[in-house]
Parts: C-alpha cells; sequence; structure tokens
C-alpha cells in the first residue's frame, strides 16, 4: 500500500494572504482618501456642497464624513464581490470583476447629474466617483486571481 502525502507550505500562502489583504485594505483607505481630497480641494475652491434631495426640506450640507463613508463602503462592496468571485469563479475573477467594476463606475457617473445642486457641485461629485472607482477598479485588481487565456 502507497500513501501519497503532500507537503503545504502554510507559510508561503499565508503571506500570499496577509499580503493580498493588506494590499486590499489599502485599495479602501485609498478610496476614501482620494475622496476627501476632491472634497477638501473643492471647500478651498468655493464649491457650495448642497444637494437638494426634493423631499421638502431644501438643500442638505454634504460633510467630508460622508464623502469618506460612501467611498470605504463602495470599495469594501466592490473587495466583498472579488472574494465571490475569486472562490467560485476562480479563473475568470480577475475579468469579471474589473467588467462589473468599470460598468458600476461608469453608470456611477451619471449620479451627480441626476440630483438638484449648482453645476460646480454636480462637477465636484462626479469628480469624487470618478476617483474613487479608478482607486477602487485599479487597486482591488492589481492582486486578484490570475488572468488566463
Amino acid at each position: 500500500m502507497t500513501t501519497n502525502t503532500r507537503l503545504v507550505d502554510t507559510t508561503t500562502s499565508t503571506a500570499t494572504a496577509s499580503a493580498t489583504w493588506r494590499s486590499r485594505l489599502l485599495a479602501v483607505v485609498g478610496a476614501a482618501a482620494g475622496a476627501a481630497v476632491v472634497f477638501l480641494a473643492g471647500k478651498a475652491g468655493g464649491v457650495a456642497l448642497a444637494v437638494d434631495h426634493n423631499d421638502g426640506k431644501g438643500p442638505v450640507d454634504l460633510a467630508l464624513g460622508s464623502f469618506l463613508g460612501s467611498a470605504a463602503g463602495a470599495a469594501l462592496l466592490g473587495w466583498a464581490l472579488l472574494a465571490l468571485l475569486e472562490k467560485f469563479v476562480p479563473v475568470a475573477s480577475r475579468k469579471i470583476w474589473t467588467a462589473v467594476a468599470s460598468v458600476v463606475l461608469l453608470a456611477s457617473l451619471a449620479l451627480p447629474f441626476g440630483v438638484e445642486a449648482a453645476s460646480g457641485t454636480k462637477i465636484l461629485l462626479a469628480l469624487t466617483h470618478l476617483t474613487v472607482g479608478l482607486v477602487v477598479v485599479f487597486g482591488l485588481r492589481r492582486d486578484a486571481g490570475p488572468v488566463r487565456g
């Protein structure tokens, strides 16, 4: 009787998983930082950051916290989708994720123009979407599963 024993180098796989985790966390932090930079640049440039939701309450001032939370939340959702794709479709996960993330980014660029706000505010919001989207797409894609075929 023969026994086939396979040794697995857990230090390498643990180190790789840790590096991947850190890289993805950096993408989340980078997305929030990008949103903060755009927000602060807009404030410094005198852009009125107020949006009217047409709920009868009048314009609502946008705060830095909403920019940070939205950016981090979007990045975390992207990370979650990527992790699911890597688990269930490992070979094509990078291609599928990049396609989905790119479509979501392009669709999100239209959102700021659907709200009641000054033109400068709409442009600033679109620039925020673009900044966060690009950081997320390229930051998370960098260490995603291998591209084959």
